[in-house]
Order: structure tokens, then sequence, then C-alpha cells
């Protein structure tokens, strides 16, 4: 049996590691892949670029910078942070399952698959894009819960609700937010 002490200092090699290979990943000009996974501490210094996919599961994050670029996968499955960084670019996949994440930010922007099942996520935010599917099972999202507009080009998969309706649900809101946007030129006319 590991004595706290013990604990404490495999605690302090992994931040120390952990360190140490973004750092590496940086000195060699970020190219290809990073793996940081099961990684403790993890620290991303600002406008950070991940030109590979991003191994994250189950890492314990310390710093998410905002402005982030991953042209890639992102592979969090597990990941123990509460929110993502403000106008993330995933150029592939971005997998959170699992994850203990409770917010989505805005302006966040996917190539690829959005995974959100198993997290605790309530509601989904403004200007989200999503190139591929938004795979939400196991989550309390319902429609009613949906209140803009989402750029999905793939299907939508959830627990409570189908893809097709899903689809109406989301016209509506683009309706919605067109007629928002010709207000101004409306009221003129009074």
């Amino acid at each position: 049996m590991k004595t706290a002490e013990q604990t404490l200092l495999e605690e302090a090699y992994s931040v120390v590691e952990t360190k140490r290979i973004i750092d590496n990943y940086i000195t060699f000009g970020n190219i290809g892949n990073l793996n940081l996974e099961r990684a403790n501490g993890v620290s991303f210094p600002d406008n950070f670029v991940v030109n590979g996919n991003l191994q994250m599961r189950y890492a314990k994050i310390k710093h998410f910078p905002d402005n982030m670029t991953v042209n890639g996968t992102v592979d969090a499955e597990g990941l123990t942070f509460k929110a993502l960084p403000k106008n993330l670019k995933v150029k592939r996949t971005l997998d959170l399952r699992s994850s203990s994440l409770t917010v989505i930010p805005d302006n966040l922007t996917i190539g690829g698959d959005l995974n959100i099942g198993y997290t605790y996520i309530v509601f989904l935010p403004k200007n989200l894009k999503i190139g591929g599917a938004l795979v939400m099972p196991s989550t309390d999202i319902q429609l009613k819960d949906i209140k803009y507009y989402i750029d999905v080009k793939g299907k939508v998969h959830s627990s409570h609700f189908s893809n097709e309706e899903f689809k109406e649900h989301n016209e509506r809101l683009n309706k919605y937010e067109e007629l928002k946007k010709k207000l101004p030129e409306i009221e003129g006319i009074f």
C-alpha cells in the first residue's frame, strides 16, 4: 500500500513529466500528435496549436488557454475539467464523453463529430459549428434546452429526441434568428 508521501511524489513527478512533454512538443515545432493520456497538471501556453491529434483521455487539466487550435482529433474522454477554452477550434472530432465538463463555450468550431455523451452538459452554446455528427446519448439535454441554431452537417444522436425532431427544431431556431436580425429594419417602418 502506498503512503501519502509516495502518492504526492508520484503526482509531482507526473506534473513535471507533463510539462517536459509539452515543452518538447513546442521545441520540435508543434508537429505530430501530442499524447497526454492520464497526464497530471496539464497546462497549455496561450494560443497553443497542435498540428496533429491531441490525446487527453483521463488527464487532469490545470490550464486551457483561449484561442487553442487542434488540427486533428481531440480525445478527451474522462477529462477532469469543468469548461473548454473560448474560441477552441478542432479540425476533426472532439470526443468529450464521460468527462467532467459542464459547459461548452460559445463560438466552438469542430470539423468532424462532437461527442458529449455521458457528461453533465445541459445546454448547447451560441455559434456552435459541427462538421460531422452531434453525439449526445445519456445527457440531460432536451429539445427545449437548445436555444440557438446549431450548424450541424451530420446526424444528431440523442437519448431524448430523433434526428428529424432536432432538424425541425433547429430550422425553427434558424428562422427565428433570421427574423431577429431583420427586426431593426422592420421597426424603422413604423
